[in-house]
């Protein structure tokens, strides 16, 4: 599970936090508006293997997709 926030939405890009389980220090995901790019700027604390980074940046894709972008949504897989 991730815990998602929006932070920045500007012109030039999208920048969302994702905090695994609910702990620890938030990573950073940031969408370029420019180039159509999703990196993880910054790994959370507890985001050892990357994955939870992985599939943040596929959701934030998602909501650019479909031109919605929640502020503090939560996201969960199994």
């Amino acid at each position: 599970m991730n815990e998602l926030k929006l932070v920045l939405f500007d012109a030039a890009k999208v920048v969302y936090q994702y905090t695994p389980e609910g702990e620890g220090e938030p990573g950073e995901i940031v969408y370029s508006m420019e180039t159509d790019d999703c990196t993880v700027s910054k790994r959370a604390s507890n985001d050892e293997s990357g994955r939870y980074g992985y599939n943040a940046t596929r959701r934030v894709v998602e909501y650019i997709q479909k031109k919605n972008l929640p502020l503090a949504p939560v996201q969960a897989w199994h």
